[in-house]
């Protein structure tokens, strides 16, 4: 199994779909999943066996061998797991009918409500990115993360502009100034004691600072 795009929109469309309607077996290897993602928050990758793992989930390790052959391979689709989790989170905050404006703080807010709400997901994030640091595949499938939440900003920004919503023209370099603010403020967040509200803030007023707005 390899880290892909079409892996997160697979996971995207099984948290998506009705509990009741989903098989056995793909309600057990979504519950080892959401298991494995817990214990590598609160151990690290190095330390996430499925000798440990099967005492958390309280489940034979042959069960989870069943399933993942490879702790490598069990760690890609928690990563996939991951970022169809924050897709669906992000996503809903969106609404067509708003300014361009309303749409941009809604993406930036939605994110620190994310990181909030599962902060085990941003411990796991910072594992994975520890691991793109000397694994090819691994920073791939990030810069293809990256580009899309930078695209959905950009469109935004676009739709804005077409608008009349904001003078400056530049929508590549505003999309990529708050994309790069957003990920900054949450993952550093780690490191800190918690999601800092102040930081929303900050950057509904850079946003429109960089729209040159006064919306």
């Amino acid at each position: 199994m390899k880290l892909s795009l079409d892996g997160v929109k697979k996971m995207h469309a099984v948290l998506s779909a009705d509990p009741h309607y989903l098989a056995k077996s793909e309600k057990t290897r979504l519950r080892i999943v959401e298991q494995a993602l817990k214990v590598i928050a609160d151990r690290g990758l190095e330390q996430a066996s499925f000798a440990a793992l099967a005492e958390e989930i309280g489940v034979s390790r042959p069960l989870i061998t069943h399933y993942f052959s490879k702790k490598e391979e069990l760690f890609v689709e928690v990563i996939h797991f991951s970022v169809a989790n924050a897709q669906i989170h992000v996503g809903s905050a969106f609404d067509e009918t708003k300014s361009a404006l309303k749409n941009i703080n809604s993406y930036v807010k939605s994110n620190f409500e994310w990181a909030k709400k599962f902060p085990d997901h941003l411990k796991m994030w910072m594992a994975f990115l520890y691991h793109c640091t000397f694994n090819p595949e691994y920073l791939k499938f990030n810069s293809e993360v990256r580009e899309i939440g930078r695209s959905r900003l950009k469109s935004f920004v676009d739709r804005g502009i077409k608008n009349r919503e904001a003078s400056n023209l530049d929508s590549e370099y505003i999309a990529s100034v708050l994309y790069n603010q957003v990920v900054h403020l949450v993952i550093s967040s780690v490191t800190q004691n918690g999601v800092d509200i102040r930081n929303y803030r900050a950057l509904r007023k850079l946003t429109r600072e960089l729209l040159k707005t006064e919306s």
